[in-house]
């Protein structure tokens, strides 16, 4: 069982990088923001939906039913949200190798945390498997690292924020430079074809 926890995780991951490789790095963004989406509607919502279930069913089981309905609803919004309201745009016109590598990257991070929330999911109330994923080095790093992958996301975010904002600002201030330097050029050929004009109208 570890080792299926292991291929299972890593067939994943591989799976998102793939995906963020073929699509453009907009639709990544979108698949990143589905994935964090369904996390937090399995935060709200997985326990009433359990206890919802347990009484229609009539099964007390609820950590069974809990573990059911955070799946459903996490696998469901990513693939609403994060996959398919990329149907929503068009084709990006980039397509270069940074583009598709930033996207490959991208895939990766966000198929981490997908399968970083399917096991935590999978192992509410449940020891059995639990035993099973810390036997597995990779399932036992998603397993406890999702809240550090969240954190150096954030942090990576940030900079590249600060980054692009900081050129913008001093690719602005440049060519606020160079309009102003500019300026005396543009007046000094007035003043010059006024001279010639002066010039004319006194001879």
């Amino acid at each position: 069982m570890a080792l299926l926890v292991t291929l299972g995780a890593l067939a994943l991951i591989i799976g998102f990088g793939i995906s963020g490789f073929m699509r453009d790095l907009q639709r990544g963004i979108l698949v990143l923001t589905g994935v964090l989406f369904g996390a937090a509607l399995v935060s709200f919502w997985s326990a009433p939906l359990a206890a919802d279930l347990s009484q229609r069913l009539g099964n007390p089981d609820i950590a069974l039913l809990q573990r059911f309905a955070s799946t459903v609803v996490f696998i469901a919004t990513t693939a609403v949200v994060g996959f398919g309201s990329g149907l929503l745009f068009p084709p990006s016109a980039v397509s270069s190798t940074l583009f598709r590598t930033t996207g490959a990257l991208l895939g990766v991070f966000s198929g981490c945390l997908a399968a970083g929330f399917l096991i935590i999911y999978a192992c509410y109330e449940n020891p059995g498997f639990l035993a099973q994923v810390q036997a597995s080095a990779v399932g036992q790093f998603l397993y406890e690292r999702v809240s550090t992958l969240l954190a150096g996301g954030a942090a990576a975010m940030a900079i590249v924020v600060a980054v692009v904002g900081g050129n913008h600002l001093l690719a602005r201030r440049a060519a606020a430079s160079a309009a102003s330097g500019a300026k005396p050029t543009g007046g000094a050929a007035q003043k010059a074809v006024l001279d010639k004009i002066n010039e004319r109208l006194g001879s």
